[in-house]
């Protein structure tokens, strides 16, 4: 931070009313007798060179907070003549010193610096008019694209190279940037250069712009955007979007700046292995096309299965029968085999690939949220571990109940045991386990379990190939069915399917009522049939000969299991396991009633009920998905101001457009690249605005975002708008 009292004290001492040292003034005086003309400075040697970089700073710290007094005394001295020669001249000793270290600062970077900082808080606009007047601005311009220019020099040949940048690179940029802040503040405080100057086409966006509400007025704050910015990925992106609060713009905002952290961690995380790897960077930044090119293969190789001669079972075992001389295959049939193998082992590897870099990227992530989850511990207490381990206990105790039950009235069936328990009890008891564990594991293996507990859980993207990879491996060496269950992957290319999905697993809950409905009534009418009309309840079987008939329900649970089939299938239709029953019989009134109800409850009700609660959600989803569409294309995410009231305002010419608004002034991401700009930088290098932005960020407080207004609607206000300081 900046203290103002000790700032005012170097211009004037209130306890002495004799005399008193005005530090500033003499300062600004060196300087003005040091740097007469350019062609001066351009003769400086190291000494006077390190002498006005001490002298800058002195002066950039006595101004910033801002100090009000000092930058109006500074903004009316001769030394903005000064600095417009520092500007100007051609320091070739500067010039050394930076290729020697890169992360020396030259006198003009402080100078620009120094000029910025007497803009600051915008309070006094007689220093606006002498900067325009004094400060040649076409060599500001021509400093400013020299600087874009270096960089662009550097990111261009580290991207030709294929190669991470050198720690040299990296702080010769930081430097560069450093300078050409400074020069943007400068050209956008006097109007001189449009904002959406910031970003040009085609090429990396190195200055980023920020509203923000400071001194009871919107200010603009212009900083270097980190580069890794760049691996801020859509799907982030797209993930809060599909999420977060929308209703208001503080509680928008409020989500947007608490998921910094996690943006910022991903953002580094992406960075540092796409430094390490050009093999990496590439993937990752084409994982996209990538991910299709791969499902192009899982589709040829299932086309391939379709028309496929044969029966090709295990691609492996039946190129093991070739080889040993055991296989009868024609040419077709090699050929499929060939090109099933082929296929199958370019998706395994395909898939694979998409593993590694996503593995990667999640496990890195997962490990340092545990790490941030184990300094906040909650010691969990005797009650919560009992609650976390009912659901396995229950599960337990129904799995033990149907086998008891099971094997008092039916021949044991081992398989059928041990499938119950694993599928039912394993995933219980493992979540209770990574639940009891907490966020802080006591030991490495404990810890390695919960990382993969998380990562399969949490990670869906990351589980969901993992067990394509599997089908993979099940495909080759197994059956070739397995290989179809890969064109399933479409959920995860389309966001259509993916919705149409959605609308089965969201509504669960209802849909295993109803289910659960559906058994009930079918134990029901397995009891009914069973008692009353077990002559006309048929059940096909196989006869030893291999002939199809159909037997009378010989058990209540053939029973279950013909009705629970065949009543499901044929929708409510009981004719499919029924007899026909004919008017004039003893049972016909009986079964009127009995394959009626069944067919309305059955066939009309819960079909019905099924299809519109699946309908219903799939409306919700798109309904919900344009609502939060129109809201991001009606209303300003930071601000909050509508469409239509931004359009009726009686803005300026130079205002930008309710869109440019939305996508350029207040740009959502861009105060994401903000916050991580104020979380690398010192705090001890802060300006004025960066000190308070940063103090309100670790505060959580929404002071600083702007609300219901912009920098152009203030000035609109205040008739402040000028077209340029320069005359």
């Amino acid at each position: 931070g900046h203290h103002l009292g000790f700032q005012e004290y170097m211009r004037t001492q209130p306890m002495h009313t004799a005399s008193h040292a005005n530090l500033v003034k003499s300062v600004a005086n060196i300087i003005v007798l040091l740097c007469d003309s350019s062609y001066l400075i351009s003769r400086f040697g190291q000494m006077e060179i390190s002498l006005i970089s001490q002298l800058l700073q002195f002066l950039i710290e006595s101004v910033q907070g801002p100090c009000s007094g000092n930058q109006h005394l500074i903004g009316k001295s001769d030394i903005l003549a000064s600095l417009n020669s520092i500007i100007c001249a051609k320091i070739w000793k500067d010039e050394e010193l930076v290729q020697k270290d890169p992360l020396y600062i030259d006198i003009k970077t402080f100078s620009c610096v120094l000029l910025a900082s007497l803009l600051e808080g915008g309070e006094d606009e007689s220093i606006h008019e002498q900067l325009s007047r004094k400060i040649e601005i076409v060599s500001l311009q021509d400093y400013q694209e020299s600087l874009e220019e270096h960089i662009y020099e550097i990111l261009g040949k580290v991207k030709l190279e294929s190669r991470p940048r050198t720690p040299y690179e990296i702080n010769f940029i930081e430097t560069k940037q450093t300078a050409l802040v400074a020069v943007w503040t400068i050209l956008i405080e006097l109007h001189i250069t449009p904002v959406s100057k910031l970003r040009v086409k085609g090429r990396k966006q190195l200055i980023g712009l920020v509203e923000v509400a400071w001194r009871n007025n919107i200010h603009r704050a212009c900083f270097a955007i980190p580069f890794e910015s760049q691996f801020f990925t859509d799907t982030a992106k797209r993930a809060f979007m599909e999420t977060a609060d929308l209703s208001t713009s503080d509680k928008r905002m409020y989500e947007l700046i608490e998921q910094t952290d996690l943006f910022i961690s991903e953002m580094d995380i992406i960075h540092e292995q796409a430094e390490k790897s050009w093999i990496y960077r590439l993937l990752y930044n084409n994982l996209r096309y990538f991910k299709l090119a791969n499902y192009g293969l899982v589709f040829a190789l299932n086309l391939n299965i379709l028309l496929s001669p044969a029966t090709l079972g295990a691609p492996s075992a039946v190129i093991a029968r070739e080889i040993r001389g055991d296989g009868h295959m024609d040419a077709f049939e090699k050929s499929s085999v060939i090109v099933t193998t082929a296929l199958g082992a370019l998706v395994t590897v395909g898939y694979g690939v998409i593993i590694s870099i996503l593995a990667v990227t999640e496990v890195p992530l997962l490990i340092q949220e545990l790490d941030e989850l184990a300094l906040n511990k909650v010691n969990l207490t005797t009650l919560d571990i009992m609650m976390f381990w009912t659901s396995p206990l229950f599960g337990l105790f129904a799995s033990f109940l149907f086998i008891f039950l099971h094997y008092l009235n039916s021949a044991p069936a081992p398989e059928l045991y041990v499938a119950i328990i694993l599928m039912l009890n394993v995933p219980l008891a493992l979540r209770a386990y990574r639940q009891t564990i907490g966020t802080s594991p006591s030991t490495k293996a404990l810890r390695k379990f919960a990382i993969l507990y998380d990562l399969l859980v949490k990670k869906s993207f990351l589980r969901n190939h993992v067990i394509l990879a599997v089908f993979c491996f099940l495909g080759y060496f197994v059956n070739v069915e397995f290989f179809t269950l890969e064109l399933l992957d479409v959920v995860a290319i389309s966001p259509v399917i993916a919705d149409i999905i959605q609308s089965v697993t969201s509504p669960g809950v209802a849909l295993g009522l109803v289910f659960y409905l559906f058994v009930i009534t079918v134990i029901i009418y397995a009891a009914f049939g069973m008692n009353h009309f077990a002559s006309s309840l048929i059940v096909p079987v196989e006869l030893e000969d291999g002939t199809p008939d159909r037997v009378q329900c010989g058990s209540m649970l053939q029973c279950f299991y013909v009705i629970f089939h065949l009543g499901l299938s044929e929708a409510g239709n009981m004719n499919a396991f029924l007899t026909t029953n004919y008017a004039g019989d003893e049972e016909y009134p009986m079964r009127i009633i009995y394959d009626s109800v069944f067919f309305v409850w059955v066939g009309i009700v819960l079909v019905n009920i099924i299809t519109g609660l699946m309908v219903d959600t799939f409306s919700s989803i798109r309904e919900e998905k344009q609502a939060r569409a129109d809201i991001l294309s009606s209303a300003c995410f930071v601000c909050g101001t509508l469409r239509r009231s931004y359009d009726d305002m009686s803005l300026a010419p130079e205002a930008p457009s309710f869109d440019l608004h939305i996508s350029l002034e207040h740009d959502p991401w861009t105060y994401v690249f903000y916050i991580a700009y104020l979380k690398k930088k010192s705090p001890q290098d802060d300006s004025g605005i960066e000190s308070y932005v940063r103090s309100e960020v670790e505060q959580n407080a929404l002071n600083w975002i702007p609300s219901r207004t912009s920098f152009f609607i203030e000035a609109s206000k205040t008739g402040a708008v000028k077209s340029s300081y320069v005359k």
